[in-house]
Formats: C-alpha cells, structure tokens, sequence
C-alpha cells in the first residue's frame, strides 16, 4: 500500500530504491488489504471506544473505531500519512488501536484540524454532480461490486458521503446549498452538440470529438 519509509521527497529516489522499499513493505506487512478487510468487518460488527491523548487537547479524546470509521480513515486527508498505514493496520490487528484512533482525533480537534485539508471543491463537486443522482441502493450495489467483503452498512456509508447527504433537511450539501449539476451538465451538452452541428456544415465529414457520442445531438 505504501513505501515503508515514505516521505515527501521520496518520488525523486530511482525506481530500483522505490520497488525495494515496496518489497520491503510486503514483507513485513503481508496480506495487508485481507487484514484491512477484515478489521473493518470485525469493528463494524464490535465497535471499540478508547481514550487517546491529542497534543494540544488537555483532556484524553473519546475515539469509537468502527468498519465505517476505518474506511473514513483510510480515505482522509490530515488523519495519517501515506507511509503510516501499513503499521497502523498492523497495529489495530495487534490490539494497538492508539496509532488510528490519535491520527483519527487530531485530525479533527487537534489544534491544527481546521487546517488540515480544506474541502469546499470537494463538496461543490460532490453535491452538484453526485449526491444528488445515486441513490442509496445504487450506492451499495456499487460499493458491493468492489468490496464484496464489507456489511451493508458499511457500503451504505461510502466515505463522506454520509456528511454530504444524511437527510432532505439536514448534512453538508443541504448546508452549503449547492446546487444541482443537472442543469449545468445540460448547458454543457448543448454547448457541445452547437459545436458538433456547426462543424458538420463546416465539414460533413468531421464533427467534434467530444460532441460526437452524445445521442442528445442527434
């Protein structure tokens, strides 16, 4: 999943020093996704509450691990580094949850989580052009395809989405009043069809490329 001693700058190391430190990841983290796999089914079925001391926070942070808590995890920015998560995985299957759970709860009281990443792009996308289309039974009939795996409740719960859609009246997309992609996507597809009709009378034989697959030109 990750270099072993990954850190920023290491893309510039040769692809030989690369493919060892892989090497060596899969060496001492073997069957790394099986394990992530199975954790994620074993929490979500016994969640587990610890207590984890964040730098900055004065009172020990209460942290619920769960499967949906872990995929979360594996997905969020500020929470870890990428070479962290092999050892992290590693840990909780030892029955050390302090790496995931301090990573998890200083990215998000730490004195530093407001800064950590910032998502207003994210959800402007996310809730003009995917919220707003795909159902909940679509979503878990997807997450299923690619994670046979994992609960229903964990795949009715793909990561962030639940922030952005939760209820009609409440969760971030509802907050942020984002609106619609519909209409945008719309625009954009007339515009390319305009393009497509002006080309063909310019030049029967040629259309724009990325107009000609749309039947809505048609």
């Amino acid at each position: 999943m990750s270099d072993v001693g990954y850190r920023d700058g290491d893309l510039a190391r040769p692809a030989s020093v690369r493919r060892e430190a892989q090497r060596g990841c899969r060496e001492r983290y073997p069957n790394l996704s099986a394990t992530f796999n199975r954790l994620v089914q074993t929490y979500e079925r016994f969640p587990w509450t610890v207590k984890v001391d964040v730098p900055g926070i004065e009172k020990p942070v209460k942290v619920m691990i769960s499967g949906g808590m872990l995929l979360q995890w594996a997905v969020s920015p500020g929470t870890h580094l990428a070479a962290e998560v092999p050892a992290a995985i590693d840990a909780l299957a030892h029955g050390e949850p302090q790496p995931i759970a301090i990573g998890w709860a200083r990215g998000r009281v730490g004195p530093a989580a407001s800064a950590s990443s910032v998502k207003g792009f994210f959800y402007g996308v996310s809730c003009s052009e995917w919220v707003p289309f795909e159902t909940e039974a679509a979503v878990v009939k997807s997450g299923r395809r690619m994670f046979p795996a994992f609960p229903d409740s964990v795949l009715r719960n793909a990561p962030n989405l639940p922030f952005m859609r939760r209820t009609a009246t409440s969760g971030t997309c509802r907050a942020l009043q984002t609106p619609s992609g519909r209409s945008n996507v719309a625009r954009y597809q007339r515009s390319l069809c305009r393009r497509s009709k002006m080309a063909r009378r310019r030049h029967p034989s040629a259309a724009t490329p990325e107009a000609g697959p749309l039947t809505a030109c048609e």
